[in-house]
This record gives structure tokens, sequence and C-alpha cells, in this order.
């Protein structure tokens, strides 16, 4: 038997992970860059299904670019300061929940 990482190219790994979700139904969902295979009509799709088949799962996403943006009701970001990290709220950013 392969390794799923071995046999499934990236694309098909993200949608076995969304396929997945659907059927485990987890209350706290952990996400590395979720979106980053989807174009935006896939981005938006996810997205709408996130938000309809999972309205009371905490969802902690992490992610680069723009992809995320506009489905978070936090943002929080890990910033270095001084050779520390320091993890902060950003308050300046509209968020679903603003």
């Amino acid at each position: 038997t392969a390794n799923w990482d071995q046999a499934l190219s990236v694309e098909d790994q993200q949608r076995l992970g969304f396929a997945r979700l659907i059927l485990k139904r987890p209350e706290w969902i952990f996400m590395e860059d979720p979106f980053d295979t989807l174009d935006a009509a896939g981005q938006r799709t996810m997205v709408e299904l996130l938000r309809q088949d999972f309205p009371k799962a905490t969802i902690v996403a992490i992610g680069h670019g723009d992809a995320l943006q506009g489905f978070e009701t936090r943002r929080l970001l890990l910033e270095r300061k001084d050779k520390v990290a320091v993890l902060r709220e950003d308050d300046e950013h509209e968020t679903m929940g603003a």
C-alpha cells in the first residue's frame, strides 16, 4: 500500500482532507494553507461549505496570501520582535464577524 502523500497529488490530498471533514464532523478543525491549490471559485465554494456545514466548529486556519481573507471572525498575527515571536490580534483587519 502506497503512502497517500506519495500516491496522491497535493490537490487530491486537499480534496481528501475536505471529504474526511465532512464524514467525521469534528468540533475543532485545524488547516494549513487549506485553499492554496484551488482557484478563486473553488476557494469561495470551500469557504461556503465550511460556513454552512460547520457553523459551530472552531476552525483554526493558517495561510499565506489572501485566500482566507474575509473568512475569519478573528485574525491573529504572529510577528517577530526583538528575536521573539509575538502573537497579537489584528484589530485593523475586517473580518466576517465584524
